[in-house]
């Protein structure tokens, strides 16, 4: 299963670092919605630059990653991700 995530590069009270927005059974489907997502938020907001969309593969390991990030470890909470190319 492939997760949609938002990833927020910067401290906001009251949301937590990383919100699933979706889950997709392919890494395609995922991507595509990346994209969309991703270039609709690259227009509505030209000057922000502190989130990435990524997918993201759920493992156990990456579930264990969200629940240390919960906890407020330091530990990275993403692997592999790929960015969304702004314009």
């Amino acid at each position: 299963m492939w997760l949609l995530v938002i990833v927020l590069l910067s401290n906001v009270p009251g949301f937590d670092k990383m919100i699933k927005l979706e889950t997709y059974s392919t890494s395609e489907e995922c991507q595509i919605e990346r994209n969309r997502i991703g270039y609709e938020m690259a227009a509505a907001y030209p000057n922000e630059r502190d989130f990435v969309i990524a997918c993201q593969l759920s493992t156990t390991e990456y579930n264990a990653r969200l629940l240390r990030a919960a906890e407020g470890s330091k530990a990275p909470l993403l692997g592999a991700w790929q960015p969304v190319a702004y314009r």
